[in-house]
């Protein structure tokens, strides 16, 4: 892909292209409803000596491979070169704490919408370095990499919610 210097495309924000998106969208879901039964997981044999979680996401991405084998090898070398070693990785300390930061903020406030990653006492920061000198690991930088690791992890957007009184 490369950025278009076009200055007549239409914004994603269009009302056109929103009402356009949720007609392909739901299109998509009956899609996925009309097939949800016929697709199987793949069995790819020389998977064996992946972990079972890997094993399992491979077997699922690889049901949608059917019929194209060079495909499907590529996406078993990745697990097997880059996806499965790297999860037998344990996290570091720091990470381990915002894990458990964020898994005890989960419980305690299943309604909870977003939280803040640094700045006030009830940021995701101050609970990881909270955690990390409890368990002897000492403070670290847990602002920094508390937003690296949301960002690593998929949660990019940073917005605070007040809703259940919590903003950590």
């Amino acid at each position: 892909m490369a950025e278009a210097n076009n200055g007549e495309l239409v914004k994603t924000t269009d009302p056109r292209i929103i009402a356009r998106a949720s007609e392909i969208r739901q299109q998509l879901l009956q899609f996925r409803f009309d097939c949800f039964r016929s697709v199987r997981p793949a069995i790819i044999p020389t998977a064996e000596g992946l972990r079972p979680r890997s094993r399992d996401l491979l077997a699922s991405l690889g049901a949608s491979l059917e019929g194209a084998p060079e495909e499907r090898g590529s996406l078993l070398t990745f697990f097997k070169s880059c996806h499965d070693p790297r999860t037998r990785e344990p996290l570091d300390s720091p990470q381990d704490a915002l894990v458990a930061v964020i898994l005890e903020i989960c419980h305690a406030y299943p309604d909870l919408f977003s939280v803040r990653v640094g700045g006030d006492q009830d940021s995701l920061a101050k609970n990881t370095n909270n955690s990390c000198a409890i368990t002897g690991n000492g403070p670290s930088s847990a602002t920094k990499q508390s937003a690296a690791c949301s960002t690593l992890w998929g949660f990019t957007a940073r917005t605070e919610l007040e809703k259940t009184g919590f903003s950590g």
